[in-house]
């Protein structure tokens, strides 16, 4: 059995972007963007609770990329913070 996905149609400076998600996040805005991906707020409708996910693009072109983002991914879950800091990493 796979997960569901859903699909949130977002407007971004840049246009409307598509982006996917386990059909358990509710994709609520988008926090940040820039050249490395985009950043969106969500909410975890199984643990009721606000999260961030990350959508890199690209991440293979540069040869340091996937160890770069895998030590942001580390340091960023061992954050304990009131503000939303858990990120996914989706295709």
């Amino acid at each position: 059995m796979g997960e569901n996905f859903n699909t949130t149609i977002l407007n971004s400076k840049n246009g409307a972007i598509r982006f996917m998600s386990p059909e358990k996040y509710q994709i609520l805005r988008i926090l940040n963007e820039g050249a490395q991906g985009i950043v969106v707020e969500a909410w975890d409708q199984l643990n009721a609770r606000k999260l961030a996910i990350k959508k890199l693009k690209n991440i293979f072109e540069n040869p340091g990329g996937p160890k770069l983002w895998y030590r942001e991914f580390v340091l960023g879950a061992a954050v304990q913070h009131d503000n939303p800091q858990a990120y996914l990493f989706l295709k």
